[in-house]
């Protein structure tokens, strides 16, 4: 891992364990994720998603487009947070749904959101 500009650990070095997987583009599997995240404590925020979505059903990806490939990386990543040896790992994600309603509504759709793993809190 490299130091970011704060002295904090980046994971920027490793982003090849999911772009060498994901070519074409792709969503990472449950495997990928969990071999890009194990290790350190990590803290994951994601922000500003709904508009994110939004944009991304404009960006074709064969009969689909990045906001479907987006949510199934999104469901993966959820249920690999449950996984063994990424217990140390938390995600903050926020919530615009007032001002982006259609990127919410495809939000809600990622089946793993509305679920935790057992021992979550």
């Amino acid at each position: 891992m490299h130091p970011t500009a704060s002295g904090a650990p980046s994971r920027r070095s490793s982003a090849g364990v999911i772009s060498s997987r994901t070519t074409p583009l792709s969503a990472p599997r449950q495997t990928a994720w969990v071999n890009l995240l194990k290790g350190e404590p990590l803290l994951i925020r994601v922000d500003e998603l709904p508009p994110y979505f939004e944009n991304a059903r404009s960006k074709p990806i064969g009969k689909s487009d990045v906001s479907a490939v987006t949510g199934t990386a999104l469901a993966n990543l959820f249920v690999a947070l449950g996984k063994p040896g990424l217990q140390n790992v938390c995600l903050v994600t926020t919530d615009l749904i007032a001002s982006y309603q259609a990127g919410a509504q495809q939000i809600n759709q990622v089946p793993i959101w509305n679920t935790r793993p057992a021992g979550w809190r």
